[in-house]
């Protein structure tokens, strides 16, 4: 016997899904906002500047990858739920 709640399982789900889409945008805003530091907005400027600017750019993938495998958790859930539920429907 398997004890869980297929409908808390999918709520959570459905929120993994929803927080990780919505993490993604502001990993977006926010690795724009410091890669335009020494390019648009000049807060600070010079090779120090760049090179930081340059650097984020790989901290955005990995944190786009994080979004992903947050997303992919999510999603696991929903389709487990779903499959308890039919299996439970299936076995009435």
């Amino acid at each position: 016997m398997i004890d869980v709640d297929t409908t808390k399982l999918k709520k959570g789900g459905e929120d993994i899904v929803k927080l990780s889409n919505d993490f993604k945008e502001l990993c977006n805003g926010l690795y724009s906002r410091l890669y335009n530091i020494p390019y648009k907005t000049g807060e600070w400027y010079g090779t120090s500047a760049i090179k930081f600017s340059e650097s984020t750019i790989d901290e955005k993938i990995e944190s786009l990858e994080f979004k992903n495998e947050l997303y992919e958790f999510g999603k696991t859930m929903i389709e487990v739920a779903n499959s308890y539920n039919t299996e439970i429907a299936n076995n009435k």
